[in-house]
Formats: C-alpha cells, structure tokens, sequence
C-alpha cells in the first residue's frame, strides 16, 4: 500500500515519531486512512514503513510531561506510540487528536480509555538474552587502581602519538566522549564501563564505552546522525536492537596512524548467535560462517558489533567463546584459520598447547558483503609471559605496551587479541596481516 492507494486521506501529513525499544525520533508521513494509521519514509512512497491499527480499544490523549513540544500519545493493544507535529502551535496536534478520535468513535470506543504505562510497551526476553560475564565483555573482575573511565581515556589518549591538537583525530574523539552520557544519580543503580584496545605498535587504537540501554541510546544516536551516517544504518540499529532488547549498548571509535578512523555501535550481551548472524550483511562470507559456526557447535555471541560510516561496505563483527576441552578448542583455530584462508599461527597454538590458559580461548570474526574481513584469537587475560610470545610472534618488545600501562594505571589486560586482517581489507590505513591489539578495562563510573 502506498500513499497514492490510500487517498482521498481521512488526514495527512508529518508527524516525528518516537522509536519502540530504542528511543530515537524520526520523522515520517503519516496517513488516517480506514482505522490504520499509516506512516512513510516521504510522502511519495509505494510502500509503508509501518501501521497503527485503530480499534475500539485503541486511545488517543496528550502527553504534556513529555520534552517534546505538543506530544500526544496513541495507544493500541501491544504498544503505545509517541507522535509530536513540525508545528509549534498546539492546533496541529489538536486536529490530529480530534481526527483519531472520530475514528475511534466511529469503532464504538469508549470516550474515557486507561493509558497503560509507557514503561509497560518493553518486554525484555530473558529466556535468549542474559546480560554476559565472559572475560571477553567485561572487566569487573580486573584489578584496576582507576574508578573514573573518562580520566583514563584522557590519560591514554595523551600517549597517542597521532591524536595532536587540530588534527581530525582529535576532534573525532572529543565528539565521541562528549556524546557519552553522564551518570546521574536517580535512584536506580548504573554504571558505565571504559575500555580501550591498542596495538602493541601503538599506531591503531580503539575506544569503547557502554552502559544501560535507557542512559546510552538518545545520545549515541544523536552522535551518528551528527557523524554522517546514513539513515537505512540508523534504522537497522533500531531494528537489532528491537531483536536483541539488549540491556547494555555502547558505541566505539577506531583510528589509525594512517589515517583509518571509523566508528560503530555494540552489544556487550550474550545472546544466540543465529540473531548476530542476522544482524550481518548477506554473501558467500556469511554463509561460510554460518556452516563453520555450526560445524564447531558455536551457537552463542557474546559480542555484537556494526560500523555506521557514512559509506559501504558495512562491517559487523562477532565475539564468542570456543566449547569444549582445550584440546577441542585449538582444533578449532586450526579449523577456523584453515576454513578462511589464513595462515596459521602454529608457535603461538603450540605455546597455548604448553602453557594453557586460566579461562577457554575465544575468537572473533568481521564480516561484510565483500568477503571475511578480520580473524582474531582471543586469550582472557593472559600472563605477561603469553602477551610477549604474541609481541616477538609480530616483531615487537612490547615497551610501548608497558608504558601506556603504566599511565593509564592499569595492573592486567582484559584479554589480548591476535587478529588477521586480511588483504585488501586495510584499504591503505590499516595494517593487513597479523598484528596484536591489547584489551583494556580502564575505569567506570557509578550511581
């Protein structure tokens, strides 16, 4: 159905509407048409984005504590949805209410209708989503002398050689920490987790920071509407999250001293791998992962995260946790490495072989519609004595590792990863090949 099919209209027009499991507001053109109420991405479309059935048991009010000027809320069965007009006069919004209401009257509804609880439209799915305690999402069992994660970050980001004043580096992080909430003391117990990831040269760096969903998700969409990126990616956000109801969301930067700077979202929960693989672009890559993912078992991810730069290919990356004995788990590497064509890195496995690590192994994957992009062996906090296998198995003492340490304050890394990134995938700005990146939990903050 398209807007042409539905006129002559009951009334159109634009609304701002207010997204369901996550927050964000987008305008659309709305159609009353026949008890439904349709809305478009513009009001030339072919095909609706969405429809709110009107029936008897429907409602229709203001909603004057709502921040949005000439708010009014429309209620149905399953959901009750936030609309405000582009004008700033009450009558816009009037004429919407009274033209709802006659279709309402026009079912047989009752004039008085109960306006059930916003709060009450959002049903998390416990029984496929558990927020994760895998070493590989979350440093509260580091030792770590630091409880403020923006200090940190600051100290840290003053021993990157290429984050200079006036350099577009700089500007870019600063946008990025200024969009992450601050922690307000509302009765209701939060916190918001820091973590940085660099690599052992010091010439790549990635930043991350999470927290509840509620707190994070206005202002990490307002950051990549403000960033470029493109509204299709803002509305697949919406809709993973929609998916997933993850109670934890985050955003990240990644730079380069090549030039390389990119930027994303993640979620920092378990939950069935099937949903990640959806959540990625279709192609041969995917569907090789998906038949390796089950051949090994693997049916939970701990870690999902997607780009928003403002241009394709998309990358949507996977953590999770190898099953079974260790035996079993470096079968597995050998399995992934030899199933996407990268080589393996056998004096690194057979140290693992001798000298097991504390906690299972893990991997993660990055894929886009062009291919497999990145492959990485991740070991939960590893010994001083495995991180200096990894830095002499990529040509590196690791010095620089140790001081950025030191200045951030912190004991122990989260995990170390060994990752491929595989050719033609660096596009200029990114080391291809083996490199190891070091994972940090620097800090959160608390109310």
């Amino acid at each position: 159905v398209g807007c042409h099919d539905l006129q002559p209209a009951d009334k159109e027009g634009f609304l701002t509407k207010q997204g369901g499991s996550y927050k964000s507001w987008k305008r659309r053109w709305f159609i009353l048409k026949d008890a439904n109420l349709y809305y478009f991405k513009t009001k030339k479309d072919v095909d609706f984005t969405g429809v709110i059935p009107i029936t008897k048991e429907s409602f229709v009010k203001r909603e004057p504590n709502s921040k949005k000027k000439n708010c009014f809320a429309v209620g149905t069965a399953k959901r009750v949805f936030f609309l405000h007009p582009d004008a700033d006069t009450p009558e816009d919004a009037d004429d919407w209410i009274r033209a709802i209401t006659e279709t309402l009257c026009s079912l047989g509804a009752p004039k008085n209708v109960p306006v059930p609880s916003p709060g009450s439209t959002l049903t998390v799915r416990k029984e496929t989503l558990r927020t994760s305690h895998t070493p590989v999402l979350t440093g509260k069992s580091m030792p770590n002398k630091l409880t403020g994660g923006r200090e940190a970050l600051t100290r840290a980001k003053e021993f990157i050689s290429f984050i200079t004043p006036g350099s577009p580096f700089l500007d870019l992080w600063e946008t990025w920490m200024e969009s992450i909430p601050t922690v307000h003391n509302n009765g209701v117990e939060t916190n918001f987790c820091f973590e940085v990831a660099v690599s052992v040269s010091l010439e790549r760096v990635i930043w991350r920071s999470s927290g509840p969903q509620p707190d994070f998700v206005i202002e990490l969409v307002d950051f990549f509407w403000n960033a470029g990126a493109p509204e299709t990616e803002i509305d697949r956000f919406n809709d993973i999250g929609a998916s997933l109801h993850p109670d934890i969301i985050g955003s990240w930067i990644d730079m380069s001293k090549k030039g390389g700077a990119d930027g994303g979202w993640y979620f920092p929960v378990e939950h069935p791998m099937r949903l990640s693989l959806e959540a990625s672009d279709s192609g041969p890559a995917l569907t090789k992962l998906m038949h390796w993912l089950q051949s090994q078992s693997v049916d939970r991810c701990h870690y999902l995260s997607r780009d928003m730069g403002p241009e394709p290919p998309r990358q949507t990356e996977i953590k999770f946790q190898l099953p079974g004995t260790l035996d079993a788990q470096i079968a597995q590497c050998h399995s992934a490495y030899s199933t996407f064509n990268i080589p393996v890195p056998s004096t690194v496995l057979t140290y693992i072989q001798q000298q097991p690590p504390s906690e299972s192994l893990c991997m993660s994957v990055v894929t886009c519609a062009e291919g497999i992009v990145k492959l990485g062996l991740i070991v939960p906090h590893p010994s001083p004595n495995f991180s200096k296998t990894l830095f002499e198995f990529v040509g590196n003492d690791g010095r620089k590792i140790k001081k950025i340490e030191k200045k951030m304050g912190i004991d122990l890394p989260l995990y170390a990863e060994l990752l491929y990134l595989k050719e033609g995938f660096g596009y200029d700005t990114y080391q291809e090949g083996f490199d190891v990146m070091i994972h940090y939990f620097v800090g959160e903050e608390q109310a």
